[in-house]
């Protein structure tokens, strides 16, 4: 180094310039390494403070990753749908998917008996003139009971059950009637009533019944008749219910036919 008075140049460690005795400031001890101690502190400080913040970091990253998971799995647990396959009404190609869903079977119907054949065979003077000429006989005719129905009638009994015997390949007319003492009473009294018909609780519509309206000794009678046939074999139940919207009186008796519903019921036992 050089004197800080006179300029020339002493040595590094001297206290005083040899030249001119001017004292010279003490030079900056050299640098010392840290302490054991100090060193162990900086060692400790440093690297735990970049283990802090990515303690934090890391923890983040892992508390996302949890979250997104649950969101994840969420999401597929409510979005799942087991596919269950409909065919639509109007397109019954076309098929869609929704959520199943839990149903009460359906209650199971009987399915119908079979039934007999019933009908104009082949058409309705032909019938007529079977029944007229007993050809076919007329079901009330066969029956095992002889009660009378016209007197049930006038006394206000409402059913009147029967019993019948038939061979399979038999053929018997079923028909419904009423008569009154003239023509114009006739129509009177027929626009009072009202019938229904079914076998083996089947309804057979009114219309497959021929009508005939003609004089029968001192009366005026209708008539509606239809021919059954073809019986399966085993037990069936034929039942007419006569209507009588009012009290009616046919001017033959002197008695009133009381208004109510009239059950007339055939069980017919049918045998090969």
């Amino acid at each position: 180094m050089h004197c800080t008075n006179c300029g020339s140049k002493v040595p590094d460690t001297a206290k005083v310039c040899g030249n001119c005795g001017h004292r010279l400031k003490s030079a900056s001890p050299p640098a010392l390494p840290p302490s054991p101690e100090e060193y162990r502190t900086n060692k400790r400080l440093i690297p735990g403070c970049l283990w802090g913040v990515g303690g934090v970091f890391a923890a983040s990253v892992i508390w996302l990753l949890v979250i997104g998971y649950n969101l994840s799995r969420s999401f597929r647990e409510v979005t799942k749908i087991e596919p269950v396959t409909f065919k639509t009404v109007d397109a019954p190609s076309e098929e869609i998917n929704t959520a199943p869903v839990e149903t009460q079977a359906p209650i199971g119907l009987p399915s119908p008996v079979p039934l007999p054949s019933v009908g104009l065979y082949p058409d309705v003077s032909a019938v007529w003139d079977d029944l007229v000429n007993k050809r076919i006989p007329v079901l009330r005719t066969l029956t095992i009971e002889k009660f009378e129905l016209d007197l049930g009638l006038l006394e206000g009994r409402e059913f009147f059950p029967y019993t019948v015997q038939l061979k399979q390949s038999q053929s018997v007319i079923w028909d419904v009637g009423w008569c009154a003492i003239d023509e114009t009473t006739l129509y009177t009294n027929i626009s009072s009533l009202d019938y229904e018909h079914s076998i083996d609780d089947q309804p057979i519509s009114q219309s497959k019944f021929g009508t005939k309206i003609t004089p029968n000794g001192n009366h005026f009678c209708f008539y509606a008749f239809v021919v059954i046939k073809d019986w399966p074999l085993g037990e069936h139940t034929v039942r007419t219910t006569e209507i009588f919207k009012t009290d009616i009186n046919d001017g033959v008796t002197d008695n009133i036919y009381p208004a109510g519903r009239k059950v007339v019921e055939y069980t017919v036992y049918v045998n090969p």
